[in-house]
């Protein structure tokens, strides 16, 4: 319905990529692993592109349209677009990250008898000399060890006992994402968040209907290599002048930067080649993470999905 009635497509247009959408699906979605999103979409429109192509593949890989891998954006589609009722729907979180899922999950762990402990860095894990099915991790024993932690961490950990796979690890490639937070004139828009052109940013939110203040704005740069080339402070300003343009035409001269955050390794660059190391690391070692759920962008589905498939892999304790 949303291809249908798009104010800015012809007919012919709307047609046009209904029957690639068609098509896509006759072919279950599959394709060469060698393209890109850029050459899946070859002999597009330049409109169509400007429209839905780019914006969509950073909003879903993260990663720009000429370097992301077609299969990977093709399964997005797959599993949204055209998957059950719900799939596609945006939800925005009008609570703190925090209270979504790391605190959740905290007390259900909690609930049932796990133990954390807090701001401990795991120096090591080694194989245990009198039981070589099991495993200690900074001297404490268990049965099974699950990595669930960054890339870079779990090639570390895991070098000493599997050195291809800590290779494949450290071989991803990652991508900063930019923060940019603006006060501007309270202007209240028909969504909390809208689509960017031109760049440096790519989207906006506005706090004030997500029960932040008026005319806080949160201005988010995806792919920002590029952007931050010249720092967080260029960087600021650039996305303030595009939004002074795009969110307030008239009144724009009184937003200003609050602050601006960058995260160098977000999120891994979902690009053609990607090498994807095995959830299983040695006998009783195991790694979860985005990274390694094949073929999916870096998202905390990913991430989820890919700590489900390995916790239904565990095997039942074993009795000491």
């Amino acid at each position: 319905c949303a291809v249908l009635y798009h104010p800015q497509w012809s007919w012919r247009e709307k047609g046009s990529l209904l029957c690639w959408s068609a098509v896509q699906a006759l072919r279950g979605f599959r394709c060469d692993e060698r393209l890109t999103v850029g050459d899946l979409c070859a002999g597009w429109s330049a409109r169509w592109r400007h429209d839905l192509i780019d914006p969509l593949c950073v909003a879903a890989l993260n990663t720009a349209s000429e370097q992301a891998s077609a299969q990977v954006f093709l399964r997005v589609l797959a599993d949204s677009f055209f998957g059950p009722p719900g799939s596609v729907d945006l939800l925005i979180p009008q609570a703190p990250l925090n209270a979504l899922l790391p605190e959740p999950a905290m007390q259900w762990l909690r609930a049932h008898g796990a133990a954390l402990h807090w701001r401990h860095r795991v120096q090591a894990v080694t194989r245990r000399e009198l039981k070589p099915e099991g495993w200690d991790v900074d001297g404490q024993p268990f049965d099974q060890v699950v990595l669930a932690c960054t890339a870079w961490e779990a090639a570390r950990l895991a070098l000493p006992h599997a050195p291809q796979w800590s290779q494949m690890a450290q071989a991803q490639t990652f991508d900063p994402i930019a923060t940019v937070v603006v006060d501007g004139p309270h202007t209240r828009w028909a969504a909390p968040m809208v689509c960017l052109s031109g760049g440096p940013a790519q989207f906006a939110f506005d706090q004030g209907q997500l029960g932040g203040p008026p005319g806080r704005v949160v201005l988010v740069v995806s792919d920002a290599a590029h952007a931050l080339a010249d720092g967080l402070a260029a960087t600021g300003e650039a996305a303030l002048d595009q939004a002074r343009r795009q969110l307030w035409p008239e009144g724009g001269h009184l937003a200003r930067v609050v602050s601006v955050l960058a995260e160098k390794r977000a999120t891994f660059r979902a690009s053609v080649g990607r090498p994807v190391p095995p959830a299983s690391i040695a006998t009783g070692l195991w790694a979860a993470g985005d990274y390694l759920f094949a073929p999916y962008p870096s998202t905390l589905e990913a991430a989820v999905r890919s700590a489900l498939a390995v916790t239904a892999q565990l095997p039942p304790p074993l009795s000491h």
